[in-house]
């Protein structure tokens, strides 16, 4: 029921926002009847902490770890990622993490903030290729979507191997999610079918192994690989009887192309011991042989892959084979003799 006086004192409010830094006295005055009573106190009235913390922008939760800063220094930090004064993006995650500051005591204060983390994107690209010139446009694809593509050849997510061209070409590909971004990039080859010639030396007789076959390579994209139905490995092969061959030859990017080879003899049509007619060529339905059937045990039709298409073994003197169902090209006829000579004759199928 008294009355209250002094610095900052309204009614029997005191307000140190009012009052302002320092020490203030007090009094209070109370009466009854004639009596009457007071007394003072002395109230401190110090700086109040000011805990605002110091904003922190989006963050990629591939990014070093950050030291928390506020206005007043001196406060406990907590929350995700929080470790002393510093946050770490990786330890907390991608998400939105509410950090809080608190300066303790009796002019304490305290502050939230959120702090965002942005997820770290993939850029890796999934593996394609090699290519041939003439293979249709694949879609690019990699770990994460959403990202660009750039590149020759490249459209959209497209790459087109006969728009990039013949050689080795670089794809990269860069994405972004908020703040993060990765990128990635490989090597494509697109090559084609080498062009492939064949320099022939025949064999000196049917039964000699003097043949040999040197190989002209032009186009696609070195080094190449050579394969022999031999097993040679080689741009040239020696020592080779006569009969048919066939070399494949891939460039780096795995383009091939397949060549059959004959190796002839030089005395093809009449060998020492037996002579024989292969008539007519072209043959379109019949196809006629004769010959000593005394000397020779059987007659084979072989196609320029040297897959065996007929084996008839020799009876009479003149022998027929029907050639009306096969496929029109070069065919081989070979005769081989009791003594194990062979003799061959290239001929045409219509």
């Amino acid at each position: 029921g008294g009355a209250w006086s002094g610095t900052g004192v309204s009614g029997d409010q005191f307000d140190p926002a009012v009052a302002g830094i320092g020490s203030f006295v007090i009094t209070y005055e109370v009466s009854n009847g004639t009596c009457t009573a007071t007394e003072d106190i002395t109230l401190y009235v110090s700086d109040g902490y000011d805990a605002t913390i110091n904003a922190v922008s989006d963050l990629c939760e591939s990014d070093s770890p950050i030291t928390l800063t506020a206005t007043d220094a001196g406060g406990t930090w907590s929350g995700d990622g929080v470790t002393g004064d510093s946050f770490d993006p990786s330890a907390a995650g991608a998400s939105d993490h509410m950090i809080t500051y608190e300066i303790t005591g009796s002019c304490g204060d305290s502050d939230q903030i959120t702090i965002h983390v942005d997820a770290m994107p993939d850029a890796s690209i999934n593996a394609v290729g090699p290519f041939c010139a003439g293979d249709a446009a694949v879609t690019l694809t990699a770990t994460t979507a959403g990202g660009t593509w750039a590149g020759n050849g490249v459209t959209g997510n497209q790459f087109d191997p006969a728009a990039a061209g013949l050689g080795a070409h670089t794809i990269t590909y860069i994405i972004e999610n908020g703040v993060c971004s990765d990128s990635d990039d490989i090597t494509v080859l697109v090559g084609e079918a080498p062009e492939v010639t064949v320099d022939i030396t025949n064999a000196s007789s049917s039964t000699a192994e003097d043949g040999a076959a040197t190989l002209n390579i032009t186009g696609g994209i070195s080094p190449y690989t050579i394969l022999w139905s031999t097993g040679d490995e080689t741009v040239t092969v020696e020592n080779l009887a006569a009969g048919t061959y066939s070399v494949m030859v891939t460039d780096a990017a795995g383009c091939s192309t397949n060549v059959p080879v004959l190796i002839d003899f030089t005395n093809s049509i009449v060998d020492n011991s037996v002579i024989f007619k292969v008539y007519p060529n072209p043959a379109n339905s019949n196809l006629f042989i004769e010959t000593d059937a005394a000397q020779v045990s059987y007659v084979e039709l072989v196609n320029i892959l040297g897959q065996h298409m007929i084996k008839t073994n020799i009876d009479n003197s003149r022998t027929v084979i029907d050639v009306s169902e096969f496929v029109s090209g070069v065919y081989f006829v070979r005769i081989y003799e009791n003594n194990g000579e062979q003799h061959i004759r290239r001929i045409v199928i219509k």
